[in-house]
């Protein structure tokens, strides 16, 4: 830390290198993580273990076995196990409710990360209660944002397609080039608007203001949040597909009624690891553009100064 740095909370408040981006979100996941694991296990063990008992019926068959038999494939959709229509639609319904949840524990995990990071205390059910007030702006954004990233990746698989319906190899390496082209716009499309939730729960903006203030606070180190944004996710991301997924396998090796349970299980700790630490990314680099282009450094110790 360098002479200056004010320090309220587990991390000093500067500008973030990659380094201390991953560096502070493990520092502030273990300092809050019983108020991070409350807030979003409130949610996520009850959302997990319905969402399990919908796809039960999908779980009764050993995925090691479709590895090395592929008739076995076959059979277990000739035994019905995509469900009921009743059950496909509880599971549409149990999805859409996903849908609806995941960006108001994302913004409670954002408070909760903010609060810490500003040496302010974060309670978890005022943390929830914060998100839940900020509902429609939260759940709006994140529709916006996933529309946003889904318009910069969708030329190359109409593209694609296209390819595919005529037979056409040139046609296919140009949709080739297009979807990496579309790949690095959707992690610019994520980068650009990465500390929208943070900007909802900290300021009370819109879901709209809000994607504009983290345009505007991420775009002038556009690159640096690219790789940052990339990096946390694929970490994120390999975390938490080891800790759910192994209970998931387990359950559908050993079959029958622990199946689903395990599988449950299993969506519940990737949940209670990517959730946090993709928010808590989140919030540092919403405040690690304000820290650059505010100088919030400079007035947090104005602020210590004058108390």
């Amino acid at each position: 830390m360098t002479t200056g740095d004010p320090t309220r909370g587990p991390i000093p408040l500067r500008p973030m290198n990659l380094g201390d981006l991953l560096d502070g979100a493990v520092r502030l996941f273990v300092a809050n993580w019983r108020a991070l694991l409350l807030a979003i296990g409130v949610v996520v063990v009850p959302l997990q273990l319905v969402s399990a008992f919908l796809q039960r019926d999908q779980l009764r068959f050993d995925f090691f076995q479709l590895l090395t038999d592929p008739a076995a494939l076959e059979r277990l959709a000739q035994q019905g196990a995509v469900g009921s229509p009743a059950e496909q639609a509880a599971s549409l319904i149990n999805g859409l409710v996903w849908v609806l949840v995941l960006p108001v524990l994302a913004g409670a995990a954002c408070v909760i990360a903010g609060r810490s990071y500003l040496g302010e205390p974060a309670d978890w059910r005022a943390a929830l209660g914060t998100a839940a007030g900020r509902f429609g702006s939260l759940v709006g954004a994140a529709i916006l944002v996933h529309i946003s990233e889904v318009l910069a990746i969708l030329p190359a698989f109409v593209a694609l397609g296209a390819a595919v319906a005529a037979g056409s190899g040139g046609l296919a390496a140009l949709s080739l080039l297009l979807l990496l082209g579309g790949i690095i716009g959707v992690a610019i499309v994520t980068a650009l608007f990465v500390a929208t939730a943070p900007a909802i729960v900290t300021e009370g903006l819109g879901p709209v203001a809000a994607m504009r203030r983290s345009w505007q606070l991420r775009k002038p180190r556009l690159g640096p949040t690219v790789v940052a944004v990339i990096v946390a996710g694929i970490l994120v991301g390999i975390i938490a597909f080891l800790v759910g997924t192994v209970p998931v396998l387990i359950g559908t090796r050993l079959g029958g009624p622990l199946a689903w349970v395990l599988a449950g299980l299993g969506g519940m700790l990737g949940q209670l690891v990517q959730i946090p630490f993709a928010a808590i990314v989140a919030t540092l680099l919403y405040f690690d553009g304000r820290v650059r282009q505010e100088g919030l450094d400079l007035q947090v110790r104005a602020a210590d100064l004058d108390r």
